[in-house]
């Protein structure tokens, strides 16, 4: 999770930035680092909220994180349902391709940050560190990722912030 909290509520999804996301983020520009969000909104595909209120959702998490759209270069979202087993929802590369072919070149992920077990998976499947923050879905990822197969590929991290850090500093 990119430093931002959507909850399923009734009337569509939320989003509250996590402090200090922006600065993280603001960390890797010096560096090149290309910063790409992928997201499983499966609500969407199961009908518990509209593809338009979850795009506005995104929308609002980009002015809050990136109000001058110079952090972040690539947003992709899979609005499937993890039941119709498509190929952009994580832990698949779906999703990665779609943004290299948009890109024109190939996407190389070198790390992958995030807080659910499919961020974790998808990492593996990449061949990159996967870092774990734990904030958001992160805390119960992280014990559920201590239990599995993951354990062993898996850095686990206060926050955004942390990750970063741990990225800045492997350049």
């Amino acid at each position: 999770m990119l430093g931002a909290v959507h909850l399923n509520r009734p009337d569509g999804p939320q989003v509250t930035a996590y402090e200090g996301v922006t600065a993280a983020l603001e960390r890797l520009v010096p560096h090149s680092v290309a910063v790409v969000v992928i997201s499983n909104q499966g609500a969407v595909g199961r009908g518990e909220h509209s593809l338009e209120s979850v795009m506005d959702s995104n929308e609002r998490l980009m002015t809050l994180l990136d109000p001058a759209r110079e952090l972040i270069d690539y947003v992709a979202m899979c609005p499937h349902s993890a039941e119709q087993q498509c190929r952009c929802r994580k832990p698949l590369t779906g999703a990665i391709d779609t943004i290299a072919r948009y890109a024109g070149s190939p996407v190389g992920a070198r790390w992958m940050v995030g807080d659910r077990v499919s961020d974790m998976e998808l990492a593996r499947r990449l061949g990159v560190p996967g870092i774990l923050v734990r904030t958001g879905h992160g805390r119960e990822s992280s014990r559920r990722i201590r239990e599995s197969e993951l354990a062993v590929d898996v850095t686990h991290v206060a926050d955004f912030a942390t990750a970063v850090a741990m990225v800045v500093d492997s350049l």
